[in-house]
């Protein structure tokens, strides 16, 4: 079946006025009840909307340039409700708990385009855009998702513009069997802004998609009992994520990652269900790469299970030493982790890849501890063909090395054995039997420092069931200090140096607020100083000496060209400020607004060396600081480092605040006020709500 919603009898206007939900609603319904078709939305209309259901078989098109635009009228808004659907008044302003950390109102208002609950074979595609409302007051904004579901399964989203967005953008939760295909995502609006959040799913694909999102563009959430459920989701059951290939799509992120991994099932008490295996992430650009393992909602610890993950022929612009810490098992092209992990099975096959034949039942594990030995893994089948149970571990040619295992292998046995990962070279084997549980090692060493896979494989081709108690491997260096630049045949699979794993380069930068509704007083200029703006490219080279240390201007010209000319949010010629001496460039600063969100910002504050220590900068940021109170502001945000004391110190006296907007910044910020003998000062999270305040490190310990 096909219908346009602007035909009889729906007869949307599609005005960009009416609302026409009540409208698009009844054509999906009525194909729905017909077995399934299409419901297009007519090329190049506007169609205000509060809120529609996507029902199984049914694909939602948008005919060319068509636009579904999020209404703002609260009283608008409806929900599922049995096999109607009933009036409801969606949460307004950003979060809506003070004791919940990150309690986005999206996670409980139902999203602009939801499919309930068991939904399955329905598409959102066409060559249209979803826009979301304008914000003009953050605290009476309706923040819904743009597209988001939870357990529906073989679904397709493709060819669709997402814009103007102030949540994620698609929040396909413990969902099953999707495509997500060349779309474009942009321009998020106040607040967070991340891409695609895949929360426990499995079998996706997300290809040819183009990225610019205001938080994570693409992340894998492993998630369990997330505090932050609400009627339509949770993740109380969760699913492994797993069977998931991302593909030719440019990533770009604000400033978190545009591909990560969030870790936080640790506290399931069945670690299979919430471990991330088979990902396979290819042909990308991808500005920015780490990982968030911090659970804020659990206190339980460990490491967060992560298996077979495969990078090949992507660029990666950056990666964040978070990544590196990750402790993967079977990873190609990075290194994998460094030691054995759930060696005794209790965690059933976590971190064991595996190569499975015809047999769905041929590896497998039981972890009831009144059975032979407690828990073990399990291969049989093997005559419906070759099955493998290994770890994939990064190990070095310094030492000798002892992989040991305790296993009963009737019959014909089983191979102990070590390959190479790249090219499954066999490296050391031992073909062991054994009536009853036994203890067998292989000794080994490697011909060169790689990734290896070592585990245990059939035999032959007879039936036969094998148990493996325990599975142990020794004599094992940390894999951190990674400092390869890896190619396939050639092709830079990244961007490295040796700074890119630099550990204190590479952590996040503090962030600080200063809130514009807070007094300036006045500062005069200083005497024999003046101010200009940037005029042309000539002013590049003494920007360039303000802010290294080399005042001779050497310059790094493609840094010049992402900061301040291809910064699509910055024009130079109004936001960049020198302050002079004798007619000389000898400091600088930039203050911007971004056009999404109406939030200030500092940038790129430095002065000259040979003008340092005389109090100038104060003077820099107070003149920062006025422009965007003049320019209506509620907040202006700024990032430095530690390695900046003098700058820190002085953001501080300003008046600018910590920013808690990523893991572990409390207790780096506890370490900065301990240094510089300051008790505490508030803090506020990234959406500048208020947290409890930080104390130096002395204190904070008490």
């Amino acid at each position: 079946m096909y219908v346009k919603v602007t035909d009889a009898p729906y007869f949307a206007k599609g005005d960009g006025i009416t609302n026409d939900r009540e409208a698009i609603q009844k054509a999906i319904d009525d194909v729905y009840a017909a077995g399934g078709g299409t419901v297009e939305l007519d090329a190049y209309k506007t169609f205000l909307s509060s809120g529609i259901i996507i029902r199984s078989g049914v694909e939602l098109h948008f005919g060319e340039r068509a636009i579904l635009h999020q209404t703002d009228k609260r009283d608008e808004y409806v929900k599922p409700s049995g096999n109607g659907y009933e009036p409801y008044l969606p949460m307004l302003g950003h979060n809506w708990s003070e004791t919940i950390k990150w309690s986005h109102c999206w996670y409980k208002n139902y999203p602009l385009i939801f499919a309930p609950e068991g939904s399955k074979n329905f598409k959102i595609t066409g060559k249209g855009t979803i826009r979301m409302m304008e914000v003009t007051d953050p605290e009476k904004i309706i923040k819904i998702c743009p597209i988001g579901f939870y357990r529906c399964s073989d679904f397709e989203i493709s060819d669709i513009h997402i814009t103007n967005y102030h949540s994620y953008a698609l929040m396909p939760f413990t969902s099953t069997g999707g495509l997500f295909k060349n779309l474009i995502i942009d321009n998020w609006s106040y607040g967070n802004g991340d891409g695609i959040c895949l929360m426990n799913c499995r079998d996706i694909r997300i290809t040819g998609c183009n990225m610019f999102t205001g938080d994570d563009s693409i992340y894998i959430f492993s998630s369990y009992c997330d505090p932050r459920r609400s009627e339509w989701w949770n993740s109380d059951e969760p699913q492994a994520s797993m069977n998931i290939e991302i593909d030719h799509n440019d990533l770009r992120s604000n400033h978190c990652k545009a591909f990560g991994m969030i870790l936080w099932g640790i506290g399931c008490p069945d670690l299979e269900k919430v471990e991330v295996r088979n990902v396979y992430v290819h042909d990308n650009h991808i500005e920015t790469l780490g990982n968030w393992l911090y659970n804020p909602y659990s206190t339980k610890k460990g490491n967060p299970p992560v298996t077979s993950v495969r990078f090949e022929n992507n660029v990666i612009d950056g990666i964040e030493i978070n990544f590196f810490e990750t402790v993967i098992s079977d990873m190609t092209h990075f290194r994998s982790m460094a030691e054995f992990e759930n060696t005794e099975f209790v965690n059933g096959l976590c971190f064991w890849a595996m190569n499975k034949n015809k047999s769905d039942d041929c590896l497998g594990s039981f972890r009831r501890p009144d059975t032979e030995g407690g828990s073990y893994a399990y291969m049989k089948d093997f005559d419906k063909g070759d099955v493998r149970l290994y770890q994939g571990v990064y190990i070095t040619t310094q030492y000798s090395h002892t992989f040991r295992a305790k296993l009963h292998a009737p019959g014909s046995g089983i191979r102990m054995f070590v390959r190479k990962t790249d090219t499954d070279e066999m490296i050391a084997s031992k073909v062991v039997k054994s009536d009853e549980l036994t203890d067998f090692t292989l000794e080994f060493t490697v011909p060169e420092d790689g990734n290896y896979r070592v585990g245990f494989e059939n035999v032959d081709n007879a039936d036969n069931l094998v148990k493996i108690n325990y599975a142990w491997l020794g004599n094992h260096e940390r894999a951190m200090d990674y400092k390869e630049v890896i190619s396939d045949n050639g092709k830079l699979i990244f961007k490295a140096n040796d700074a890119l794993f630099d550990r204190n380069l590479h952590r996040n930068q503090l962030k600080m607020y200063w809130f514009t509704k807070n007094d300036l007083p006045e500062m005069p200029l200083p005497e024999g100083y003046s101010f200009s703006n940037y005029k042309d490219i000539s002013d590049r080279k003494k920007w360039a000496a303000c802010i290294w240390e080399d005042h001779d201007g050497n310059i790094d010209e493609e840094r010049w060209q992402s900061e301040i000319i291809n910064f699509t949010d910055i024009t130079p010629e109004e936001d960049m400020w020198f302050l002079d001496y004798n007619g000389e460039h000898i400091g600088t600063a930039t203050s911007f607004v971004y056009k999404s969100s109406g939030i200030g910002d500092m940038h790129w504050v430095g002065i000259r060396k040979d003008f340092r220590g005389r109090g100038l900068s104060k003077y820099l940021s107070y003149i920062v600081q006025k422009s965007l109170k003049d320019r209506g502001v509620p907040y202006v945000s700024l990032t430095t480092g530690e390695g900046r004391p003098a700058a820190v110190k002085s953001y501080l006296t300003a008046g600018f605040i910590p920013v808690e907007y990523a893991e572990g910044m409390v207790k780096r910020w506890e370490a900065v006020l301990e240094n510089y003998n300051i008790e505490s000062v508030e803090m506020v999270d990234e959406n500048a709500n208020p947290l409890p305040p930080v104390f130096r490190a002395s204190k904070a310990g008490k």
